[in-house]
């Protein structure tokens, strides 16, 4: 008898997700694999007049910033992603600005779909010593400084 009602469960749930129409999505995301991808390196000397550099996200804890007695400023890193590249297309995952003497590092948030969990971006930001860095998230508030 619990077998039974078991597979009358499970039959009413397939159902239900067949009528919703949602069947591909889910049958995508019961094969989706997860997948480590390299974000496109960006290097370039650092402006001539800039004091400060400020690296501001939505998820800015796994940025790491060095510094380097090269003149230049590089942002690279990873990030991890279950999806594929179609959510991709058209999107930069982080942009720079300078206004006055300040560099701006803007990194955006990787693409989720419905019931995927929250992917990680992994960024290094290496820049010529004595240059201050800030660190903060989306609503200003300051991570490192």
């Amino acid at each position: 008898m619990f077998i039974t009602a078991v597979l009358v469960f499970c039959c009413i749930g397939f159902a239900l997700v067949s009528s919703l129409g949602i069947t591909p999505q889910v049958r995508e995301i019961m094969s989706s694999v997860q997948e480590t991808r390299i974000l496109p390196d960006w290097h370039e000397k650092l402006p001539a007049g800039v004091t400060k550099v400020i690296v501001q996200g939505e998820d800015p804890y796994a940025v790491k910033i060095d510094a380097t007695t090269s003149p230049e400023v590089h942002v690279f890193g990873s990030y991890v992603y279950t999806g594929n590249e179609e959510d991709f297309k058209g999107m930069e995952l982080y942009q720079t600005k300078q206004v006055g003497d300040t560099l701006y590092v803007l990194l955006s948030q990787v693409p989720t779909r419905f019931m995927q969990t929250h992917h990680q971006l992994d960024v290094t930001i290496a820049v010529p010593e004595g240059i201050a860095v800030t660190v903060r998230d989306s609503q200003g508030n300051v991570i490192e400084k």
